[in-house]
C-alpha cells in the first residue's frame, strides 16, 4: 500500500462536505486552527449527534474524538440557546481527569464562543463555557457559576456534583446533551455512583454521547442506564494502522525532539530565561520573538543582565549584509544564542542547533511545528522549550496536544508535579510531599526576587542610555500590536495581556501612549511604577547620535516657538461648544462610533505618511506613530535572502 493510499483511507471528509451541514462559525474556527479534512471518528460521529441521535462510540485517544462531539454540541446548541434563561445549561461533558478537561474546555470554548457571536449575543467569554476541576475551593466555583452563566460546563465527575448539589442558581432542565467520555476510566476509577446522580438531575429527553477506548461490561451497564437506542460507531486506531501499513510515520516531529513548557509570570520571563542561559552555556541555541522590535531590545537587555553571552540578533528589518553577516556568525559558531523572529529564521539550517526557545509563542500555530524543526535534525538529539504566561495563555499547552504535539512541563515546576499526578490516574487534590512543597515555595521567591533584579537592573539602563529607552519603548509597542493579531485569540486574549507587568519587565520609564491601552481595565495596569527621571533629559551613551539628538531638538523648539508666536497674532474667535445629552448607545450607534474611530485612525497614520515623505519624520518616529513593528516579507527580488 502507498503511503497515499493510506492517508486517503484514515481521512474522512472535509468538514465543508458534513450533512447535516456545519456552522459557518464553526467552519471559520477549524479553518482557523488549521483542521481541513476529518478523522474517520468525526466523520462517523457528527452527523449521528447533530440529527439527535444517542452515540456509543469506541475510539482511542488521539483519533479527534474532542472534535467528534464539540462540533455537534455547537450545532446543537446554536438550535437552543435563543430560549434558554440565566443560568439554564446547554451541555455538560464529563471528564475523568482535570488535564484532560482542560484540554477539552480549551478546544471547545472557541466554537461556542464564535457561535454565539455569529447570533449576536453580549458577554460571549463569560457565557460560552466554565471548567469545573477539583484543586480550587468550591464555593469559588459556585459563586463563578452564578455570575457567569454559562452555557457549557465541562468537567470532572466530583466536581461537578458538588456544584450542582450546593449552587441554588444551576437549571439543568434544558440540557440538551451529555457527553462521558473516556467512560471507561470514569468508571474504572469508581464514579459510577456520582454519574448516575449527575444523570438523574439531567431530563430525560436529552441527547448522550458516551466515548470510551474499550467497551467492558461497566461501559455497557452505563449505556445501558444512560443512553436510548445509541448508535454504535467503532474506530480502531486507523490513522495509525495505514501509517503502519504505509511504512511511515505520520508525526511531524522527530521521535528524539524533547518538548517542555514554563508557565511563568509575564514579569519574570526574563529572569527565567537568563537563568536557562547560564544552565546552558555550552549550547547553541536559537531564541523566537514576536517582533523584530524586541529582538532588538532583548538583544541589548541581554547585554545588561549577562554580558558574557554571546548573542547574535536576526530579523527582516536588518539591512541584507548584517543579516548574511549574522547568520554565518553564528553558523560557525559551536556555542552561542541566534536571537531571531519568524520570518528571518524561515528556512535555516543550521547544524548542532542543541535547544530552541521560544521566548514569546508564535502568532500562527503553524509557526510553532517550523520553529522546534530547527533542532534535533539529522538523527540528533534536540530539545525545545516554550514560555508561557498563566493567564489563558496556559491553555496553549492543550491546544498544542491535540494537534498531536507531545509537550510536558519543565522538571520542577508545579505543573511537572500535577501533570505526574494525572498520568497516575489521580483526580483528588494534589498532596505533595513536604520538601517538594518547600522547594516550589522558595522557587517562586527567588523568582519574584529575581524579577524585581530585573525590572531593577534595565529601568537603570533605560535611566542612563536612551539607547536602551528608546528600543524598550519600540520593544512594548511593538508587542502589544503584534499580540493583538495572534490567530488563536481565544488563547492569546489581548483584554488580559497585563499591560503594567510587561512595562516593568522592559525597564519603560513610563509607558507610551497608545490607542490599544488608553481604555484597559485598571487591574492591568495598577503595576506600573513611574520613574522619577524625565526622559527627555536622558542622553545617549554615543556622543555623535546625543548631538545629533540635540541638534533636532533644538530645531523642534525653534519652530515651536515660531509657531507659538503666529497663533499668539491670530484674532481669538470664541467657539461655544453644543452641549450634548450623554445617553446610553445602543449597539448600532456604538459600531457607527467605532467604525468613526477606525476612520481618525486612518487619517493619522495617513498625515504620518507625508511628513515622512517630507522628510519632516524619521522612519523610526514613523514606525512609532504607526505601531508598524512587524517586518513584512520582502520582495521577490529579496526572496534569496530569507
Amino acid at each position: 500500500m502507498s503511503r497515499e493510499d493510506a492517508i486517503a483511507r484514515a481521512e474522512g471528509p472535509p468538514f465543508t462536505d458534513l450533512d447535516p451541514p456545519l456552522l459557518a462559525s464553526s467552519l471559520r474556527t477549524l479553518q482557523g486552527m488549521a483542521f481541513t479534512r476529518t478523522t474517520p471518528v468525526q466523520a462517523a460521529t457528527i452527523p449521528l449527534l447533530a440529527t439527535h441521535k444517542d452515540v456509543l462510540v469506541e475510539a482511542c485517544t488521539g483519533s479527534g474524538k474532542t472534535l467528534a462531539f464539540v462540533l455537534p454540541m455547537t450545532e446543537i446548541l446554536s438550535r437552543s440557546v435563543g430560549g434558554m434563561r440565566r443560568h439554564e445549561i446547554g451541555a455538560v461533558v464529563v471528564s475523568p481527569t482535570r488535564e484532560l478537561a482542560r484540554q477539552i474546555h480549551a478546544v471547545a470554548t472557541p466554537f461556542v464562543e464564535a457561535m454565539l457571536r455569529e447570533r449576536g449575543e453580549s458577554g460571549v467569554e463569560g457565557r460560552a463555557t466554565m471548567l469545573l476541576v477539583g484543586g480550587t475551593d468550591v464555593s469559588k466555583d459556585v459563586g463563578a457559576f452564578a455570575a457567569m452563566s454559562p452555557l457549557v460546563l465541562v468537567a470532572t465527575p466530583g466536581r461537578l456534583w458538588d456544584v450542582m448539589q450546593r449552587s441554588k442558581e444551576l437549571d439543568a432542565k434544558k440540557c440538551e446533551l451529555l457527553i462521558l467520555d473516556e467512560a471507561d476510566r470514569l468508571l474504572g476509577m469508581g464514579f459510577m455512583t456520582t454519574l448516575n446522580n449527575i444523570i438523574s438531575r439531567l431530563p430525560k429527553q436529552r441527547r448522550t454521547g458516551l466515548f470510551s477506548a474499550t467497551q467492558t461490561e461497566e461501559v455497557a451497564e452505563l449505556a445501558r442506564a444512560g443512553l436510548r437506542n445509541p448508535v454504535r460507531v467503532t474506530v480502531r486506531d486507523a490513522l495509525n494502522a495505514a501509517a503502519k501499513a504505509a511504512g511511515e510515520k505520520t508525526g511531524k516531529l522527530p521521535t528524539q525532539l524533547q518538548l517542555l513548557y514554563r508557565v511563568c509570570p509575564i514579569d519574570a520571563k526574563l529572569w527565567h530565561f537568563v537563568n536557562f542561559l547560564k544552565e546552558h552555556r555550552e549550547c547553541k541555541l536559537i531564541v523566537y520573538f514576536l517582533t523584530c522590535a524586541c529582538v532588538d531590545f532583548y538583544e541589548s537587555a541581554l547585554k545588561e543582565m549577562l554580558p558574557e553571552a554571546n548573542a547574535i540578533a536576526l530579523h527582516g528589518k536588518m539591512k541584507q549584509n548584517a543579516r548574511e553577516s549574522a547568520l554565518v556568525k553564528f553558523t560557525e559558531l559551536k556555542s552561542g544564542i541566534l536571537m531571531c523572529t519568524d520570518i528571518a529564521a524561515r528556512g535555516l539550517d543550521i547544524p548542532g542547533v542543541d535547544w530552541i526557545v521560544q521566548f514569546d509563542p508564535p502568532q500562527d500555530p503553524a509557526a510553532f511545528i517550523h520553529r522546534v524543526g530547527r533542532t534535533a535534525r539529522m538523527g540528533r538529539e534536540g530539545s525545545a522549550i516554550v514560555f508561557l504566561s498563566p493567564n489563558s495563555e496556559a491553555s496553549y499547552v492543550d491546544f498544542l496536544r491535540i494537534r498531536g504535539v507531545d509537550i510536558k512541563a519543565a522538571p520542577g515546576t508545579r505543573e511537572y508535579y500535577a501533570e505526574a499526578a494525572a498520568n497516575d490516574g489521580d483526580n483528588q487534590e494534589i498532596e505533595l510531599p513536604s520538601d517538594i512543597v518547600d522547594a516550589l515555595e522558595q522557587s517562586e521567591r527567588d523568582e519574584r526576587e529575581g524579577a524585581a533584579h530585573a525590572h531593577a537592573v534595565l529601568r537603570k539602563a533605560s535611566e542612563s542610555n536612551r539607547d536602551i529607552m528608546e528600543k524598550g519603548v519600540r520593544a512594548y509597542v511593538s508587542y502589544i500590536r503584534g499580540y493583538k493579531e495572534h490567530h488563536c485569540r481565544f488563547i492569546f486574549r489581548f483584554k488580559e495581556l497585563e499591560y503594567g507587568s510587561l512595562g516593568m519587565a522592559m525597564g519603560l520609564l513610563r509607558l507610551p501612549k497608545m490607542k490599544e491601552i488608553r481604555k484597559a481595565p485598571k487591574k492591568f495596569m495598577e503595576s506600573f511604577v513611574e520613574s522619577s527621571v524625565n526622559a527627555d533629559t536622558v542622553a545617549f551613551s554615543d556622543k555623535g547620535r546625543e548631538k545629533q539628538r540635540q541638534k533636532t531638538l533644538k530645531e523642534q523648539e525653534e519652530a515651536a516657538a515660531a509657531q507659538r508666536l503666529l497663533d499668539e497674532n491670530k484674532p481669538k474667535v470664541k467657539k461655544e461648544k453644543p452641549v450634548k445629552e450623554e445617553k446610553r448607545l445602543t449597539a448600532f450607534k456604538r459600531r457607527k462610533q467605532e467604525s468613526l474611530e477606525d476612520i481618525e485612525e486612518m487619517e493619522d497614520d495617513y498625515r504620518a505618511l507625508k511628513k515622512l515623505k517630507k522628510g519632516k519624520m524619521t522612519e523610526e518616529e514613523f514606525d512609532m506613530e504607526i505601531g508598524f513593528e512587524e517586518e513584512k516579507p520582502k520582495s521577490k527580488t529579496n526572496k534569496k535572502s530569507r
